[in-house]
């Protein structure tokens, strides 16, 4: 259920309608800490992040991306790390 309301999230994100993305990515989210499932809450995090970097609100997408990070960090998921460290890159080169 987790990963289907991630799905939908992408589909509303897709169709620029923000607000149900959001929605459906903290019921993503919500679910995955219940299961404790660490990649997931990343994943959801990460999703958020652009979320909200897409609202215009880049220190929200900062702050969610970083915790992100935190979390496929701590499980070892190479690849995932350096995708959420470019985007916290770009956001520093965007920053300048």
């Amino acid at each position: 259920m987790a990963n289907n309301y991630g799905n939908l999230a992408l589909v509303y994100q897709h169709r620029n309608d923000l607000d149900q993305a959001k929605d459906m990515l903290h019921k993503s989210l919500a679910l995955n800490k219940e299961l404790g499932r660490r990649e997931g809450m990343a994943n959801q995090y990460g999703n958020l992040g652009r979320v909200c970097l897409d609202r215009g609100d880049r220190d929200e997408a900062r702050r969610l991306w970083e915790e992100s990070l935190r979390l496929f960090e701590e499980i070892g998921a190479r690849d995932k790390i350096e995708l959420v460290q470019g985007w916290l890159a770009k956001l520093d080169q965007d920053d300048d």
